[in-house]
């Protein structure tokens, strides 16, 4: 570690309020293809600063997991939080790490330190678990913050999908629902469904399905050969945007075409994608990113 640097961090654990005001600390998660305009598919940012305000923003699950809510985060923590986390980085000694080959596309997570006027960046790989070993407290305590700071939600959003349970194996159209939920203090805009720039698959509203597979004991099962149907509005209402309200839902109804191939049980969960565009319009907060909905099951008869 820098000399320099380690010598704040020390005077920011004595309680030193000089130091402690140019603290931070960035867990900066990052994975995927690159997005047009800037960004990744995956972007998850955790900071922590000296005064003990820690922020997450999420604009995908890194795990792409059914329900789990995407947006912006904040809380004001404790004084023991922020001299924990300044203990552990000085512990993890993160520059004296292997160094670990990452590509491009590859699930990466950036470190960043900043506390008397030097910063210090690392670039940890996920392929290589034992490399990661003596910087494991140090994730594992970010990992608890993350989850932590999700309790306290400034702009959130989570999708919920509602559709018949049953439908035949043949070309049927469908009407289903899609709630736009919002579970923070402030409300923000979201790209109206219908006015996606749909020829990229950041830019979508979708349902995603296929048959379930079935769990027989001592084998793995296939993965699911999912098909995709455009969700489209029922409305044509000539929207740019959509405004999400705090602590409301917002419901669209929809239309899409689906062909089952057979008989069979089947799983599916619709997907809303939007990174295209500005954080910001005319002043006003937009979220962008990507939500998926919960799974739902459906029986092809």
């Amino acid at each position: 570690m820098n000399p320099i640097l380690d010598k704040a961090l020390q005077q920011a654990l004595s309680g030193d309020q000089s130091a402690l005001a140019g603290f931070g600390l960035e867990r900066h998660t990052l994975g995927g293809p690159g997005i047009p305009g800037g960004g990744t598919e995956w972007d998850e940012r955790l900071t922590l600063t000296g005064d003990g305000m820690l922020t997450l923003a999420s604009n995908r699950s890194i795990a792409d997991i059914s329900s789990e809510p995407i947006g912006l985060y904040r809380k004001q923590d404790k004084a023991e939080t922020v001299r924990r986390a300044i203990q552990l980085v000085r512990e993890a000694a993160l520059t004296e790490l292997p160094p670990l080959r990452v590509e491009p596309a590859d699930t990466r997570i950036r470190i960043n330190v900043a506390c008397g006027g030097v910063v210090e960046r690392v670039t940890l790989g996920l392929t290589d678990p034992m490399a990661l070993e003596p910087a494991r407290p140090l994730l594992q305590e970010l990992d608890r913050l993350a989850q932590s700071v999700r309790a306290d939600p400034l702009r959130s959003l989570r999708i919920e999908l509602d559709m018949p349970d049953s439908v035949p194996a043949a070309k049927v159209r469908l009407k289903v629902m899609v709630i736009f939920q919002n579970t923070g203090t402030e409300g923000y805009w979201l790209t109206h469904p219908g006015a996606l720039r749909r020829e990229h698959r950041w830019e979508q509203c979708t349902l995603f399905y296929g048959r379930k597979p079935e769990i027989v004991r001592g084998f793995t099962p296939p993965p699911i050969e999912l098909q995709a149907s455009a969700l489209e509005p029922v409305r044509e209402e000539g929207l740019d945007l959509l405004w999400i309200p705090r602590g409301e839902e917002v419901e669209q109804r929809f239309t899409c075409i689906m062909e089952p191939p057979v008989p069979g049980l089947y799983l599916a969960r619709a997907v809303y994608s939007s990174y295209l565009g500005d954080d910001q319009v005319a002043g006003r907060p937009r979220l962008r990113g990507c939500a998926f909905s919960n799974q739902v099951e459906l029986e092809v008869t």
